[in-house]
C-alpha cells in the first residue's frame, strides 16, 4: 500500500502548500492574520484540486467540498505552523 494515494502533482503542491510556502512567510516574519488568510485560501485550492483531480468526486456538493477545504486547511495550519516557527528561528 502506498503511503501517499493522490497523483505526483497533489503531493508536490501539498509539500509546498504545507511546509514550502509557511516556512518562506516565517521567513519573511509575516503577520499572523495574513497567515490565516494563506491557510483558508490554500485550503480551498487543495480541495479545488481534489475536485478537478479525482473523476469519482464530480457530483459532490457544497457541503462536501467546504468540509475537504476545512481538512486541508487544518493540515496546512498544522503543519504550516511548525514550518514558520521553524524560519521564525532563523
Amino acid at each position: 500500500m502506498r503511503l501517499w494515494q493522490g497523483s505526483k502533482a497533489q503531493l508536490v503542491t501539498a509539500i509546498a502548500a504545507a511546509i514550502g510556502i509557511p516556512f518562506y512567510l516565517g521567513f519573511v516574519h509575516t503577520p499572523l492574520p495574513q497567515l490565516v488568510l494563506y491557510t483558508g485560501v490554500a485550503g480551498a485550492a487543495m480541495a479545488t484540486g481534489d475536485y478537478v483531480e479525482t473523476p469519482m468526486l464530480k457530483n459532490f456538493g457544497v457541503r462536501l467540498f467546504l468540509t475537504d477545504a476545512a481538512l486541508w486547511a487544518a493540515v496546512i495550519a498544522t503543519i504550516g505552523a511548525v514550518a514558520y516557527l521553524v524560519a521564525l528561528i532563523f
